[in-house]
């Protein structure tokens, strides 16, 4: 069980328990609510610090569920971030990268754009994996350059059991582009399997 910052004062309650239960809560906020199951009382964007899954987790915004922020330092891999990365261009417009094994979370993935994609119509490209093409991030407008802004795919931050084969795709709405590049970038770790 977690250890929980929650701590009400009874109107009878002596200093000494008061003292008591102060030091708790400082206690939960110090290890970030640390235990085997998450902490009773929650609120958006609180931290707890996973020891079964050996992850440090953050609350959603709703209130409703946990990402995954970072492994605590004794999973497989050790904490290491890595990277695996490639070009999109005019006409080289899908990119696959090698497959990222199974028990992973994807951390971010980035755009910049070199030379911005000149097709006449829209020109983007959107980041996902071999089971879903947009899983990393939403479409992002390719026809400037620069680090793009990206909309967060529903797999940025969680967990992934299976192996994984990144990829990123350009689209047109027009004619074909006669330029553009960009470098597409995914931030991964390895983890230990989910109990």
């Amino acid at each position: 069980m977690s250890q929980d910052y929650d701590q009400p004062v009874a109107a009878t309650e002596s200093l000494e328990d008061k003292r008591g239960k102060d030091n708790d809560a400082f206690d939960a906020l110090l290890t970030c609510q640390s235990g085997t199951t998450a902490p009773s009382t929650t609120e958006a964007y609180m931290l707890w610090a996973d020891t079964t899954a050996k992850w440090l987790k953050q609350r959603n915004s709703s209130d409703d569920g946990w990402n995954y922020l970072w492994p605590l330092n004794d999973v497989a891999g050790g904490g290491q971030v890595k990277y695996a990365q490639g070009w999109v261009t005019h006409d080289a417009q899908t990119l696959t990268l090698d497959q990222i094994p199974a028990d992973h979370v994807m951390l971010r993935r980035s755009t910049e754009v070199a030379e911005a994609f000149d097709s006449d119509g829209t020109d983007f490209i959107r980041t996902g994996h071999d089971t879903d093409d947009d899983a990393y991030s939403q479409d992002v407008d390719v026809s400037s350059t620069g680090l793009k802004t990206l909309t967060d795919g529903v797999d940025i931050g969680e967990y992934s059991s299976s192996a994984r084969t990144p990829k990123a795709t350009y689209s047109n709405g027009g004619s074909e582009p006669t330029q553009g590049k960009a470098l597409i970038t995914f931030e991964f770790i390895l983890v230990d399997a989910e109990p």
